[in-house]
């Protein structure tokens, strides 16, 4: 298991922000940010807007959550060993069984150490070392239930871990993954309904679609902000099989 800690920067305003301290990718506490107009020479810690900055370092906002003086009326610390606790569950109820795709079983006869490697890249999946990531990092910090590794091997082969009905299946890029695509987030609110899905190759996507008036569906995925048609179609297709 590895512990990381991340302070997260937001602005509501100009001259107003708030410092999000994550543990393992889990929001533990939002502190208000000090946003002052920065001197020159002054050392600041997020995104200047016109003159104005934070001047607290990310280290403050991590001991106050993890050494607060009042710890023991607000009991901050404790937010952290939830969060490590529910880590601990996660791994022991896991089911360490790995079920390995044909490619992959195919590759463990004519290659010399390729069992190992894929061994160790489920242990790395396991405790959220993910590789090169199929999905970018702020969205794998956000929902790592999401959470799709990738590996290389030798530099000549990649190979891809996802979680699938509680134990690890791995295969490789092109293969595609039994029982995908898959839904791993569904909420609707009103005419707007947001899916997050796991794709055929291992990577995770969302798609928001609001319910017109005549009927009609409109859809906004991930995959349009990288200007990517070919793979908003088959989210959209995956939404559309799945819901």
């Amino acid at each position: 298991m590895k512990l990381e800690i991340e302070v997260r920067r937001e602005r509501s305003s100009v001259t107003q922000g708030s410092a999000r301290v994550y543990v393992n990718g889990v929001l533990a506490i939002t502190f208000t940010d000090d946003i002052e107009l920065v001197k020159d020479g002054q050392p600041f810690y997020s995104e200047k807007i016109t003159g104005w900055a934070s001047v607290i370092p990310d280290e403050k906002y991590i001991k106050g959550l993890l050494y607060h003086p009042l710890d023991n009326v607000y009991h901050y610390s404790d937010r952290v060993k939830e969060i490590l606790d529910e880590e601990i569950g996660r791994l022991e109820g896991m089911r360490w069984n790995i079920e390995a795709s044909s490619g992959i079983r195919e590759r463990m006869k004519d290659r010399d150490g390729f069992e190992p490697f894929v061994s160790l890249a489920v242990v790395r999946f396991m405790t959220r070392d993910y590789g090169e990531e199929v999905m970018d990092d702020d969205r794998y910090k956000k929902h790592p239930e999401d959470a799709a590794g990738r590996y290389d091997f030798q530099g000549k082969l990649k190979v891809c871990v996802v979680e699938k009905e509680g134990h690890p299946y791995v295969f490789l890029p092109d293969e595609r993954p039994k029982a995908f695509p898959r839904k791993v987030r569904e909420e609707t609110e009103g005419s707007k309904i947001y899916m997050r899905l796991v794709m055929e190759d291992g990577s995770a996507e969302e798609v928001n679609v609001t319910l017109e008036p005549d009927g009609r569906k409109r859809y906004v995925t991930t995959a349009d902000a990288r200007n990517d048609p070919d793979t908003s179609r088959r989210i959209i297709a995956a939404f559309e099989k799945l819901y």
